[in-house]
């Protein structure tokens, strides 16, 4: 969603990390995969290199091809695991 509806930066990398939070710790002895702790999600992605059309959750400048603030705390995430 487009920052003039509410989802800036900051929004934006709060869902990042609570969402990368909860699947790293969602796990159900009965549902999940027992080779992986039984952990309900084992593979994601962040869809949103850069987005014309979506650009709050883009995680580099289509431009300078800087990583925006989503994309340093996308980084600050994945270097911290």
């Amino acid at each position: 969603m487009p920052q003039d509806y509410g989802f800036g930066p900051e929004r934006v990398s709060r869902f990042l990390y609570g969402t990368f939070d909860f699947f790293f710790a969602a796990s159900d002895p009965s549902l999940g995969y027992s080779p992986d702790g039984n952990r309900l999600v084992q593979r994601w992605c962040w869809f949103s290199l850069w987005s014309a059309e979506f650009p709050a959750g883009n995680l580099l400048d289509p431009k300078t091809k800087q990583l925006t603030s989503v994309g340093q705390a996308w980084r600050e995430y994945v270097l911290k695991q």
